[in-house]
């Protein structure tokens, strides 16, 4: 296993070419020192989605310096890994558990990530080293990457050794550092001196068949006091994690000439003649659905492409013939291999820039007709990825597995919301008194709808996608029609489209914690097309009864229109030299204050038995 460090003196400006450089490397594990990152900068704006970024920015230190500093830890998805918080000391360390799978053996490796600012004092070491004596003592292994800012220690090697040993017999710090590293049984590997022939950046690790050697990639721009080191850990049949691939549905192929024609052909009011309740009916269509797709969709192989988007064909070719060359070089360490893979690194890199940059210009000029594009791109540069790490947390509870992940994601969501009793009593819709009286939908109504579905759109928990309704349009608007009307007659919304494909999205903080996330729920094609055929005639109904001062939950209108209303008034009146500050003001104000703080505090799922003002 092979884990690169470098001190990168920090990564704002260097966002692209390090992401670049990132993309053409295959390192289980990344780790940077003096990151000088800060909430404005995004992961994803320099690390691919290969990997799981841990960060730790200078601000949640007990530096007084409010820039620079920061350390990071990027682990590949391959690897079960989770950040460890309360590790983590005033200094600036970052702790991740790894846990390696040796022949069906799990082995708990703790890894950190350290900077000590200049200059070193012995209390932050001090705390530092008594924090770190007592975490060995709970995982199997240890690794300790980082710059210590130690140029007073003197190390020498031993002669058939990778490691090196410590010279310091006048320096408290350095003795400090020696006394840890053997009453600890540690090691110390890096014999790679910068510039003034000192080593700053230390690897620690009691893995002690570990060698640190130069790697062949530079993943930032060098800096002479801080070289880049490569750690090779040599761990035997180690199994990683690997993603399932799952067959489904490639409804862009379904042969839809065929499905029309079978579905044309069933009498729909035969075939519900005979069920009970609505819940039936939509069974029944449910049912015939599922049999046509079996037999007239085909399937594909769902899996996700490792390479970034910008990835051509021709340059996975060249990059595929470069790790080979590389693990060539990297095992017999041959200069005519050294020189071969520089040259087909170099043309790589050109040919990836050059990829990157046809890509983005692609996504500026084709905005108008592909904005989608472009906004997901925009939105991967914000948030990242929204793959879900290997290890998870909530409260003292953790998971490591799939199914267990599952649990407990349902449990924090189950407890955001109140259970329907079944006994709650809905109040009378009727405004002025008028009632809003029966409803009813045209077939005419369902086929324009059906015109306005967005194909794109997933399928939710019944497998139909808008894609089919929408292709099956002409076919569906009799069935639905009978489900739709049926429905409205006997006040019961059939059950199978109450179901809901639940995803959990990433808002803030450690993606580790199930805590901070939120639940999107994925509803059924069908539920959402009957919805937009009820709502606007609710909307008719109560529309006319709302006074223009309500702003909540209504088309066009949000908190921004509220403000805007309010600062207008307040305008007119202060230009007009109007009194402000009167109860109607005040009372207007409070509201507005009112709706903006609900407008972003979390949200509660709830559910109340009586509408409220």
């Amino acid at each position: 296993m092979d884990i690169y460090y470098q001190n990168v003196r920090g990564l704002r400006t260097k966002t692209n070419e390090v992401l670049l450089n990132i993309t053409q490397t295959n390192y289980k594990i990344i780790v940077f020192t003096e990151t000088w990152l800060n909430a404005s900068v995004c992961s994803s704006e320099f690390m691919d989605d290969r990997y799981v970024v841990y960060r730790r920015d200078r601000y949640s230190s007990s530096s007084l310096k409010s820039d620079g500093g920061g350390v990071l830890i990027a682990v590949s998805r391959d690897i079960p890994s989770s950040r460890v918080r309360n590790w983590e000391t005033d200094c600036e360390d970052l702790w991740v558990i790894i846990n390696i799978n040796i022949n069906n053996h799990i082995r708990k490796v703790a890894l950190c990530a350290v900077y000590l600012p200049p200059p070193a004092n012995s209390v932050s070491l001090a705390n530092f080293l008594d924090n770190t004596s007592n975490i060995i003592d709970l995982v199997d292994d240890v690794i300790l990457l980082g710059d210590f800012n130690l140029g007073c220690i003197n190390w020498i090697s031993q002669n058939d050794h990778n490691y090196m040993l410590p010279l310091c017999d006048s320096d408290i710090l350095g003795c400090s550092l020696k006394d840890f590293i053997c009453v600890n049984n540690l090691y110390q590997f890096n014999n790679i001196p910068n510039c003034d022939n000192k080593m700053l950046d230390l690897v620690l690790s009691t893995f002690k068949e570990s060698k640190v050697i130069h790697p062949p990639e530079l993943i930032s721009r060098l800096d002479s006091k801080h070289p880049n080191l490569l750690l090779n850990i040599p761990l035997l049949n180690v199994n990683n994690l690997h993603s399932k691939h799952r067959d489904d549905y490639n409804f862009f192929k379904a042969e839809y000439t065929k499905i029309n024609s079978d579905l044309c052909k069933i009498d729909w009011t035969e075939r519900f003649k005979f069920c009970n309740d609505v819940d039936d009916m939509a069974k029944t269509l449910n049912d015939t659905l599922q049999d046509v797709i079996k037999a007239y969709v085909p399937k594909r192989k769902s899996s996700k492409s490792r390479h970034p988007p910008w990835f051509t064909k021709s340059l996975i070719r060249l990059k595929l013939e470069q790790d080979k060359l590389r693990q060539r070089y990297m095992r017999y360490n041959n200069p005519r291999d050294k020189l071969e893979y520089d040259i087909l690194r170099s043309r790589c890199q050109k040919l990836n820039n050059k990829c990157y940059r046809d890509y983005k210009n692609r996504l500026e000029s084709n905005i108008r007709e592909n904005p989608k594009a472009f906004w997901r791109y925009i939105k991967d540069k914000r948030k990242g990825s929204s793959s879900i790490p290997a290890t998870m947390f909530m409260n003292q509870s953790s998971a490591n597995t799939g199914p267990d992940i599952a649990k407990l994601f349902a449990n924090h969501f189950a407890s955001m919301y109140t259970r329907d009793t079944g006994n709650i009593q809905l109040p009378d819709v009727s405004c002025s008194g008028q009632s809003l009286g029966s409803l009813s939908i045209s077939k005419e109504e369902i086929l324009a709808n059906i015109k306005k579905l967005d194909i794109y759109k997933g399928a939710g928990p019944d497998g139909v996608p808008p894609i089919f309704i929408k292709r099956c349009g002409s076919a569906l608007a009799l069935p639905l029609y009978l489900i739709f009307n049926r429905s409205l007659q006997v006040g019961k919304f059939p059950s199978i489209w109450k179901k809901a494909r639940v995803v959990p999205i990433h808002k803030k903080g450690d993606e580790c914690n199930i805590s901070n996330y939120r639940p999107i729920s994925i509803l059924s094609g069908v539920s959402k097309l009957f919805e937009s055929l009820v709502c606007p005639l609710i909307t008719r109904h109560i529309e006319a009864n709302l006074i223009d001062a309500q702003h909540g939950f209504r088309k066009g209108r949000s908190t921004e229109t509220n403000l805007l209303s309010f600062t207008s008034r307040l305008s007119r009146e202060m230009d007009a030299g109007l009194q402000i500050s009167g109860s109607r003001h005040c009372n207007l104000a409070q509201k507005t204050t009112t709706i903006v703080k609900l407008r972003y505090q979390k949200p509660q799922f709830t559910h109340t038995s009586h509408l409220k003002d």
